[in-house]
């Protein structure tokens, strides 16, 4: 009896470490995307829309709840930029200029929560304003 509670322990305890490291490579798995993937996810392609435009026209719509999914990722890859790493140029000038992407980010993502057209449409115009995107890119592309 003894010897059959000692396996059970033995089993569970195997169990437990066997699915941490699952859950653990899992997570190194997910590699954070590169500053270049998130641009080519954010911004306008060639014979794409990015996630700004596609959230910009779904508002218009008024697909909010499509839009909501849209937005969702447009903040995360927002957010996501701040923590990629500049291929060239001033670590605090990154921070500063991606700071500013992720609140606009945010800013087109808190528009569509609140079903606001106008917000949005100001959300977006900010977002997409060329000096901001031109003074990171001439620092740091």
């Amino acid at each position: 009896m003894q010897r059959k509670m000692y396996r059970i322990v033995a089993t569970v305890m195997a169990m437990g470490i066997m699915s941490t490291v699952a859950i653990t490579a899992s997570a190194e798995d997910k590699k954070a995307p590169t500053s270049k993937e998130i641009m080519k996810a954010l911004n306008d392609g060639k014979t794409t829309k990015g996630l700004c435009t596609q959230t910009a026209t779904l508002g218009k719509e008024m697909k909010w709840e499509e839009a909501a999914k849209v937005a969702k990722e447009l903040k995360e890859m927002g957010d996501a930029l701040s923590k990629a790493e500049p291929k060239k140029g001033d670590p605090e000038s990154w921070k500063k200029l991606t700071k500013i992407y992720a609140e606009r980010t945010t800013a087109i993502s808190e528009a569509v929560d609140k079903k606001d057209p106008k917000a949005l449409e100001a959300a977006v115009k900010a977002f997409k304003d060329g000096k901001t995107c031109m003074e990171c890119h001439k620092a740091h592309k």
